[in-house]
């Protein structure tokens, strides 16, 4: 039984750096070959890797959320939590405030900065806790309103300091 656990998990393993090596070469054609980004610029690629990390950080927060739902293990909770709030730092403070055509502010940027560093703190977290929980779906809801609530006060500090943070 561990035995097929730890092929599965090996499989899953080669199979997602297989796909980010995929990525990585299909990024390295795009940046060797100017010809290929002759409508596509720095601000544009920037924008399209944000919504492409924004769309892997979802799928894994899904992925964790259903397995948590499943197994109940606290650890998979706290790796929900914590892609869940990459994916939304990174559509709120990243993507959104492009969309206008104007680039992203200075409290946009901090914001961004510390939803990242909240987001990579509870992913590691996560290593460091044990035990499940058996209310699965209250839990999910939960983590999801803590994680909303923490980068409504992320954005709501970075605003109101303003002008007031330097420039990055």
């Amino acid at each position: 039984m561990r035995r097929d656990d730890r092929d599965a998990y090996q499989a899953w393993l080669v199979g997602e750096l297989l796909l980010v090596g995929l990525l990585g070469a299909a990024l390295a054609l795009f940046l060797a070959y100017p010809d290929l980004r002759s409508t596509y610029e720095l601000p544009n690629l920037r924008l399209a890797l944000d919504t492409s990390i924004v769309l892997a950080a979802t799928i894994v927060a899904v992925l964790a959320g259903i397995r948590f739902s499943v197994e109940g293990r606290r650890l998979d909770l706290l790796l929900f939590a914590g892609f869940a709030a990459a994916a939304g730092t990174g559509l709120f403070f990243a993507i959104c405030p492009v969309l206008g055509g104007d680039p992203v502010g200075t409290p946009e940027t901090w914001a961004g900065v510390a939803g990242r560093v909240f987001a990579l703190a509870l992913i590691a977290a996560a290593s460091l806790v044990r035990g499940r929980t058996l209310e699965g779906r209250w839990a999910l809801r939960l983590a999801l309103v803590v994680v909303a609530i923490a980068l409504g006060a992320i954005w709501v500090l970075a605003r109101s300091a303003g002008d007031a943070l330097p420039s990055l």
